[in-house]
């Protein structure tokens, strides 16, 4: 299976399974956009999003021009596939990553998850939703966001329940091109 280092804002540090308090190099809640997202060392509520040079620069070396993403916490089938012919960037895989767990819950796919999971999955629908206006700053705007988040109904990323908060990318022993999603639970 070929070999590829990951971006160390992309990637998952090893290290840190030794330890309850997880620090990962990029602070991104994947409910939200990735510009809302930040290195470590930038001010916690910074809106400033991720630098430019940052987001182009190739996700793995040598750059790769696949780059799938997996979770355990996910169907196996809601595999997330980023193509880029010139390599897939650093922008490209947030990007993809977040347009692939904004997909829509089918309902023959939410059928197929345990009741109990079901609950917790609407409740963290609710808190999203609930999120994205406070996020928006209250408003006008804030409350159309809110609507059409709750007119748009469950989504992928509402399986993560309350883990959103972005660890790191590890690679798959099993698949290549393929690295697996962690996640720690967000924050209040």
């Amino acid at each position: 299976m070929p070999q590829f280092l990951l971006h160390q804002a992309l990637a998952f540090n090893p290290q840190s399974r030794h330890t309850y308090h997880v620090s990962p190099l990029l602070h991104w809640d994947i409910r939200l956009p990735p510009p809302f997202g930040r290195l470590s060392g930038s001010p916690r509520h910074s809106h400033t999003g991720l630098p430019p040079h940052v987001l182009s620069q190739p996700a793995t070396n040598p750059p790769v021009p696949l780059f799938r993403i997996t979770s355990g916490v996910l169907p196996a089938q809601w595999t997330i596939e980023i193509r880029n012919s010139r390599g897939v960037t650093v922008g490209d895989v947030l990007d993809g990553l977040y347009k692939g767990l904004r997909h829509r819950v089918s309902s023959g796919e939410w059928k197929t998850a345990p009741r109990s999971h079901q609950a917790r999955v609407a409740d963290a629908f609710y808190g999203r939703c609930k999120m994205v206006f406070e996020k928006y700053g209250g408003g006008r705007t804030a409350q159309k966001e809110r609507q059409y988040e709750e007119g748009a109904g469950v989504r992928r990323v509402d399986w993560f329940v309350r883990s959103t908060c972005f660890v790191g990318l590890t690679p798959s022993v099993e698949r290549g091109y393929t690295w697996t999603l962690t996640t720690k639970r967000a924050e209040k």
